[in-house]
């Protein structure tokens, strides 16, 4: 009779034990569910943010001088209007993109830009008081693939907060090789950070991109004046 209690005590431990084993399992895989559902939740804002962060401040540019230009200078004018058609364009295609693949994981996606998109980032800045300046050190070598994209969504989110924000009249966009680094650099002449202003999601997302690859993004005044944005992302083998 010992021997037969013993045995169903035993039994009933084990299925015990089972049953929390499988609660523990159930529960660790919900949190990381949710963990990854949180993450892709974060990249997917912080890519939408940067792509139509940047076309609107464009467009908002673009707008007001078409609208300044429109009785006394129709040519431009019709210019701001075909910078602004453009830059929709392209911020249309970068969303579809990623909201593409949210509702079908095989859909086309388009090209991840590089260190070879910011020139273009450059040339598209239309402001009639504002020139943009590329100090390209790099001499077309490629960093890893995820390095390239991460400095150039760090670039448009940059350039968007000075075109939106900084009322500067120059803004210096500076890539280099340091070792196995890449050190990026965007300088303004503008009016600064106002002290004890708020961390905008501009600015998180920047240092979220970083942080994801092991870098860092850092924000200082400007020496004579303006807002200087250090980052420094690893370099890595290019393509990967």
């Amino acid at each position: 009779m010992t021997i037969i209690l013993l045995t169903c005590f035993g039994i009933g431990a084990i299925i015990r034990v089972r049953e929390e084993n499988r609660r523990t399992f159930l529960a660790d895989m919900t949190h990381q569910c949710t963990t990854i559902e949180q993450q892709e939740r974060v990249r997917i804002a912080r890519e939408l943010h940067d792509v139509i962060g940047y076309a609107l401040s464009q467009i908002t540019v673009q707008a007001g001088v078409g609208l300044h230009l429109m009785d006394r200078d129709p040519d431009q004018a019709r210019l701001a209007l075909m910078n602004i058609r453009d830059v929709s364009k392209s911020a249309l295609a970068e969303a579809r993109t990623v909201l593409g693949v949210l509702r079908d994981r095989d859909a086309p996606v388009l090209p991840q830009p590089g260190l070879a998109g910011i020139a273009r980032l450059i040339a598209g800045v239309h402001s009639p008081d504002l020139v943009a300046v590329l100090d390209d050190q790099v001499a077309g070598q490629q960093p890893a693939q995820a390095t390239g994209l991460a400095a150039y969504r760090i670039v448009q989110e940059a350039l968007a907060n000075v075109v939106r924000h900084a009322q500067a009249h120059r803004v210096t966009v500076r890539l280099e090789r340091v070792g196995d680094q890449l050190h990026l650099t965007v300088t303004d002449d503008g009016r600064g950070v106002p002290t004890g202003q708020r961390v905008g999601y501009g600015i998180l997302g920047m240092q979220e991109r970083a942080e994801l690859l092991g870098g860092s993004v850092a924000v200082f005044p400007g020496a004579t004046g303006g807002t200087q944005i250090t980052v420094t992302l690893p370099w890595g083998d290019g393509g990967i």
